[in-house]
């Protein structure tokens, strides 16, 4: 007795992620973003609701047909590699699911998360649509970057087969790190006995892997491996060849991305997004007033509506700097806003240890600058800036120690004026720069 072969068809990962940005954009214009229900898609289809909903569960296979029916409803037009056969995917999905990292032990940390609406939907359509190979989250230290990577994983996590979460605080060599990446893929051990195999062999088969699988690789702190004293973005020594990393991961064509957070862009970095590369970086702001209020009701302070907008204009819209006081205020001050605005040089206290951070860090004619900047103490122009700096600074020099300060983060500028961080400049005021080490 002759067996039929079986005719079940689903989308592919591929396939399914086209279809689902191109069923969301039909809802988006045809239903103000609501999702279809079964139903809906039923009749907007021509199928049955049974069918339509193996389609969405990708469990079970319909023949091909449907699937062509399912995807001319959304103007999308199924190649061969948008489906697959039912029985392939779920030995491909027995195969991966357990891989699937724990980085959600990162989001246990994070007790409360607002507002970041733009920044998350620009992250969303860099992750998602542009299939971005290398994102670049930047920002002065405690503005959220962390906070922003966790929550945007949680919103886009089923695009991805693997997401792989490490802590740059010790960094490991390049070549230990691979290992680990390729140790938690591949569930074994893949370096090589032969005293020839080194980290280009490795990188190679890292790569090979994020070709096959759409994968998320997140470096959290990546300035851990930039030097201090010199200009922004040079690598300790040690940690060099990961610049090979990046410039793998950006020239390769694969199917995954790298996202960093970084205090710091590296000169590398910069290059890369000056030529268009498929980098992108976006710089972390602080928190909008609505945001930053939502944070501070959470904080269960007793206080008016006028003395919640001072405070958050006197921390700026820093989320970290807003909880630090918010518990002092819960310590010290029986949670009354006015008793602690009694005691106001306590936020000065708590800015320079924020700020102090990036100015130990500085060349010494970046601090030159930074101090010059915030003894002016308003937007200033470059040509301004090169009449209070001594003569004996090149204009090359200074343009790149300002280019510097800007990579750095603690550097704005606005049109073709240059100001400082406020954060920064707070902690520069009450900050002797012969007390700098």
């Amino acid at each position: 007795m002759s067996t039929q072969s079986p005719r079940g068809k689903v989308f592919s990962d591929v396939g399914w992620e086209k279809i689902q940005l191109k069923k969301r954009d039909w809802e988006n214009k045809n239903k103000s973003g609501n999702r279809c229900t079964i139903k809906e898609l039923s009749e907007l289809t021509g199928l049955a609701e049974n069918t339509v909903f193996k389609i969405i569960k990708r469990q079970k296979g319909v023949d091909k047909r449907s699937l062509i029916q399912f995807s001319m409803a959304f103007d999308f037009e199924l190649s061969s590699n948008d489906y697959i056969s039912s029985n392939l995917l779920n030995k491909l999905n027995d195969n991966w699911v357990f891989k699937k990292t724990n980085w959600e032990e990162q989001s246990h940390k994070i007790s409360f998360f607002c507002g970041r609406t733009l920044e998350l939907a620009l992250l969303k359509k860099w992750l998602t649509e542009e299939r971005c190979r290398v994102i670049i989250l930047q920002g002065v230290v405690g503005i959220g970057k962390t906070a922003l990577c966790v929550e945007l994983i949680k919103q886009t996590e089923q695009n991805f087969e693997h997401i792989i979460w490490r802590s740059l605080k010790n960094p490991p060599s390049l070549e230990n790190f691979i290992e680990d990446l390729l140790q938690t893929l591949l569930g074994c051990s893949t370096r090589k006995s032969n005293l020839a195999y080194n980290v280009s062999f490795s990188l190679l088969d890292l790569i090979s892997y994020l070709r096959l699988h759409r994968c998320l690789l997140v470096l959290d702190g990546w300035d851990e491996m930039m030097e201090a004293g010199k200009i922004c973005g040079v690598y300790l020594e040690k940690y060099g060849d990961y610049a090979n990393l990046i410039r793998c991961l950006t020239e390769t064509s694969h199917k995954s991305c790298l996202l960093l957070t970084t205090r710091e862009k590296s000169q590398q970095i910069a290059f890369m997004e000056a030529e268009n590369c498929p980098v992108r970086v976006l710089t972390i702001n602080g928190l909008k007033e609505s945001a930053a209020l939502n944070l501070l009701l959470a904080s269960d302070l007793v206080g008016t509506k006028a003395e919640y907008y001072k405070l958050i204009q006197k921390c700026f819209g820093h989320p970290l700097l807003l909880k630090i006081v918010s518990q002092k205020i819960r310590d010290v001050f029986d949670r009354q806003i006015f008793l602690f605005f009694q005691q106001e040089h306590i936020i000065v206290n708590d800015l320079t240890q924020l700020g102090s951070f990036h100015i130990e860090r500085l060349s010494s004619l970046e601090r030159d600058i930074l101090f010059k900047l915030i003894a002016i103490s308003r937007p200033v122009s470059f040509s301004e800036l090169q009449q209070n700096i001594s003569l004996l600074v090149s204009s090359h020099k200074l343009i790149d120690a300002l280019e510097s300060l800007l990579r750095r983060s603690i550097l704005i500028k606005q049109w073709t004026l240059f100001t400082v961080h406020p954060i920064v400049h707070s902690c520069g005021t009450k900050t002797d720069p012969r007390n700098i080490k």
